[in-house]
């Protein structure tokens, strides 16, 4: 089976692992009178003025460095901190892009409130991260019980990561590999503890490849009836006039058409004029449609079947059933990835394994907003006077400088492994709670699980998804 590959928010890492380190806070300013020399004086000297607190904004510090065990055995605290930055860029992203609360800083705001079971987003983002390295030692811990181990294919991959990072990016700022790793990833990192860290995550990786290569489907989630469509849109709510119209739309659409070939040409041609709101090819598996949508795909039908239903979600449908179909490679993958994923998070849920930190976690410090500082003991913000340098919209997590990313490692190393964490992350934390991070709800047409490409949408409602 070919390696399973996705490409998440973090893909860009391969090119991005070898970006200088000074270039996070380097000065914009183009000297047009300088050659290189110039501009490699400024970014050295720039990068002498790199720290840990520039690069990731005063809150995170007291989240790391909290000892967390594992079924008795302590997992190394540089670790634990690895997974912690990266679930805190990857949740600074959501901030970026106004999706969640952020800090004068350019990130994630720990101290805001989150609701629900997270009193903050500090205790959010703990739970998130704890997931995230729960599942990856559950994940291991499953791969040296089956006797799955790295090949030398995945070990020469670590060494040439390595050797790159030290030659591309450390060594032109005038560092170590060991001071490049401990800037980023904080005290403790080092490349040997690297090299630990990514062999971690490639056994996960190589796990979920095994899992997914032995995992036997069912019929009915290999193969899924494939409907034709064409939706006249009429959505809860609208006028009982658009009800008709939609209505006898569907019906004329539905006695004009001999057969289901006759369906295609003429829904596209209504789909010209605007009278057809959507029109395609679907596969439809169990869980993910409107609920008249799907009964109808699994009733009994010769292929050919046609008929007109009423989705109250989106209107009128004329349907037709073209036969069952093979899910694709992807669509198996991903099918057997979140099987892997509901047994972790179930394990996680019930308490199988021993895992946690006795270590307390003191609440997130408001940061000043800018021009202002925040005094703890008084309780209020005061003008600041000496502001600390706000990194611009290109320099935060998500924006167009490249810099940070050396975080994302775990996005781009381990292609199932990160999938099927995420996934758990998804089902186990965010999935179960009233979502604050993501804050818009996702649209949906024709009760299917992704939207189609066309400039507008209806509004998802809430029967939109089993």
């Amino acid at each position: 089976m070919k390696k399973i590959q996705k490409i998440i928010a973090g893909a860009i890492m391969a090119t991005m692992l070898m970006a200088p380190a000074g270039t996070v806070l380097a000065d914009e300013t183009e000297d047009t009178c300088g050659g290189i020399e110039d501009e490699t004086d400024a970014t050295s000297e720039t990068t002498q003025e790199l720290s840990f607190d520039t690069l990731y904004g005063s809150q995170i510090g007291s989240f790391l460095y909290h000892q967390y065990t594992f079924e008795g055995e302590e997992i190394p605290v540089y670790e634990t901190n690895f997974y912690f930055i990266n679930a805190f860029i990857e949740l600074s992203q959501y901030a970026y892009y106004g999706q969640a609360p952020a800090t004068s800083e350019g990130y994630i705001d720990l101290s805001e409130e989150f609701g629900g079971d997270y009193p903050t987003f500090g205790d959010y983002f703990v739970a998130y991260a704890e997931n995230t390295i729960e599942s990856t030692m559950i994940i291991c811990k499953r791969a040296e019980d089956e006797g799955v181990t790295l090949t030398e294919e995945t070990q020469t991959a670590i060494d040439d990561m390595i050797a790159d990072l030290a030659t591309e990016s450390a060594a032109p700022q005038g560092m170590t590999i060991d001071e490049y790793l401990a800037l980023y990833f904080g005290e403790g990192m080092d490349e040997a503890a690297f090299r630990k860290t990514l062999e971690d995550y490639y056994l996960a990786d190589a796990y979920s490849q095994k899992y997914c290569e032995n995992y036997e489907f069912a019929d009915e989630d290999k193969y899924v009836p494939n409907i034709r469509y064409a939706l006249f849109y009429a959505p809860n709510g609208s006028s009982e006039d658009t009800l008709a119209q939609a209505q006898t739309a569907a019906n004329d659409l539905l006695a004009q058409c001999s057969d289901i070939d006759d369906m295609q040409v003429k829904a596209q041609e209504l789909l010209a004029d605007g009278t057809v709101f959507e029109t395609n090819d679907i596969l439809v598996p169990m869980g993910v449609m409107v609920p008249s949508f799907e009964a109808w795909a699994y009733e009994d039908h010769e292929v050919g079947d046609m008929d007109v239903i009423l989705s109250e979600e989106y209107g009128y449908f004329v349907v037709g059933y073209l036969g069952k179909e093979e899910k694709s490679q992807d669509e198996l993958d991903a099918l057997a990835l979140t099987a892997l994923s509901e047994e972790i998070s179930n394990e996680i849920d019930t308490g199988k394994y021993q895992f946690g930190t006795d270590q307390a976690y003191e609440p997130a410090i408001p940061v000043a907003a800018e021009g202002d500082v925040y005094d703890p003991a008084a309780g209020e913000l005061m003008l600041n006077i000496t502001t600390t340098p706000t990194p611009s919209a290109e320099m935060a997590p998500g924006g167009d400088d490249t810099a940070n990313t050396i975080i994302w490692v775990l996005a781009i190393i381990g292609g199932v492994a990160v999938v099927g964490v995420i996934v758990i992350l998804i089902v186990s934390v965010v999935g179960k709670k009233d979502d604050k991070i993501t804050g818009k709800a996702k649209k949906e047409k024709a009760g299917k699980e992704e939207p189609a490409d066309t400039d507008t949408e209806p509004e998802e409602t809430d029967g939109d998804e089993e």
